[in-house]
């Protein structure tokens, strides 16, 4: 005996499935199906698909494939209303990559296998691979904060702790505090 109120059941190759027709305005159909071990829920027309809850959308896709979490009019592949978060497992380490046509760009490290928190950000390096760019580094009562490569700004950089540099120029190095540099 079925556990379920309704059962649809086929024994043919087409598979099996809901089809529901709104004829209403222009013919909206949607469906909802399974075949070959996968399982479909879709629009055949330009529409959109919302999935709700308490009476209100909570995510939508639009016919163009964008997505939207708690924005029912999305303007990226994923935009998100609200805060999100990402999960890795513990004592791992966790990424986020940005690609252009999988050409890797951008990537965010988070290193929990040895220090709680550590973060990087990587960017491809002219060999191709991922380099680390900056690193903030959670010590026992401080952080620290690496920076590889060359620091131009156009305003005031602020330090309370040490500075250490290979090589540092500057035009004007103006302190409020004692300063010793070698």
């Amino acid at each position: 005996t079925e556990q379920y109120q309704l059962v649809i059941q086929s024994t043919g190759s087409g598979g099996t499935g809901i089809n529901l027709v709104d004829n209403s305005t222009h013919g909206t159909n949607a469906f909802f199906y399974a075949k070959n071990n996968n399982v479909y829920l879709g629009a055949t027309d330009n529409e959109e698909i919302r999935f709700q809850t308490g009476n209100t959308t909570r995510m939508t896709v639009m016919d163009t494939g964008l997505v939207g979490i708690n924005e029912t009019n999305p303007q990226e592949q994923l935009h998100i209303i609200g805060n999100s978060r990402i999960e890795s497992s513990l004592n791992g380490t966790s990424y986020l990559e940005f690609t252009e046509v999988d050409d890797p760009r951008v990537k965010f490290v988070v290193d929990n296998s040895s220090t709680p928190g550590n973060l990087k950000i990587q960017t491809v390096n002219a060999g191709g691979s991922y380099a680390d760019r900056i690193e903030i580094l959670h010590q026992t009562n401080d952080t620290a904060v690496k920076i590889y490569g060359n620091i131009t700004a156009s305003g005031n950089i602020s330090a309370s702790g040490t500075i250490t540099a290979n090589t540092m120029t500057a035009e004007q190095i103006t302190s409020t505090d004692d300063m010793n540099v070698t």
